[in-house]
């Protein structure tokens, strides 16, 4: 049944304190374990911030015995060798570019059929981001806008939104498949269209729809593998400025898996995870003055990731 991404639904998966709980950690960076030199564990990230970890480790640092917080001599060498071989540089994102960060959720229906976060979540939140170039971002925007006016989001865009933030992170990936986003070939359809709300001649306002459908079959009805979602959201523009001040988007989806997993040993449950989910993605602006800012997205490396590869 094809999904509708309207104004109050887009509320619903906007509402952080509802749905993007920030207590629950992530598996993109901010995955804490504090180690002592000994290698005895301080502190780890369950259901808590990240910096909550941080001041409970160093708190059980300084009670360990100086043996423990003393490194031993073979660790500082360690240290000093590796410091002499030659890392590659961390990416840094496109010159004048825009950086977004995702936030994924496992989501379910409220007793009043509102979306909240699922009680028992496959996984904590996910977070990512996106990274567009200058002239990506720039032809967001009209040059001429009149409101009612409307244009399509570039292919390009649209390709990486999609197969890159949309993917099925859920299944946990398996032997077969791996964790990978989607190829080409799986994305059935893709719309997503800008249109402008309000227009003056300091501001822009613009209204993002759209939708995706994403299956490992030609015929969807026999997938085993799918992700049909509904976009809605907000870009504003200071046309002064010439930037873009705000990008809330939301996602909603429903995600579905029939295919086995390989799973073994400690992570052999997620070998019981097929059927279907509701998942819920927001999209907003990563300001430069934050951490999160630098951090790459997840699969930068790919090659198609900036259309490099068709």
């Amino acid at each position: 049944m094809p999904l509708a991404l309207d104004e109050v639904v887009y509320r619903d998966v906007r509402d952080r304190a509802a749905v993007f709980d920030d207590t629950i950690g992530s598996n993109a960076g901010t995955w804490v374990h504090l180690m002592a030199p000994s290698g005895k564990f301080v502190a780890r990230l369950v259901r808590e911030d990240a910096v909550a970890v941080l001041k409970r480790g160093l708190e059980s640092y300084s009670k360990l015995p100086e043996a423990d917080r003393k490194p031993p001599a073979k660790v500082l060498d360690d240290l000093e060798k590796r410091s002499r071989v030659g890392r590659r540089p961390l990416p840094t994102p496109p010159a004048n570019g825009l950086v977004l960060k995702t936030i994924t959720s496992h989501l379910e229906r409220g007793p009043d059929g509102e979306l909240i976060r699922a009680k028992e979540p496959f996984a904590a939140d996910l977070r990512d981001s996106l990274w567009l170039t200058e002239a990506e971002w720039k032809a967001l925007v009209p040059a001429n806008p009149r409101q009612g006016d409307q244009h399509a989001v570039a292919p390009a865009v649209q390709d990486r939104l999609v197969r890159y933030c949309l993917w099925d992170n859920y299944r946990s990936g398996d032997g077969a498949r791996g964790v990978r986003p989607w190829r080409r070939a799986e994305v059935r359809s893709s719309r997503l269209t800008l249109t402008a709300e309000a227009v003056s001649a300091d501001a822009l306002r613009l209204c993002l729809r759209g939708t995706a459908l994403i299956a490992s079959d030609a015929d969807v009805a026999k997938s085993k593998i799918g992700y049909e979602a509904a976009l809605f959201g907000y870009l504003d523009y200071d046309r002064r400025a010439q930037r873009i001040t705000r990008f809330d988007v939301a996602s909603v989806a429903d995600s579905w898996w029939f295919e086995p997993l390989h799973w073994q040993g400690q992570f052999e449950h997620y070998n019981q995870r097929v059927g279907r989910i509701v998942v819920g993605v927001a999209f907003e602006l990563a300001p430069c003055e934050t951490a999160f800012y630098l951090v790459p997205p997840r699969f930068l490396g790919d090659p198609e990731y900036f259309g490099k590869s068709k």
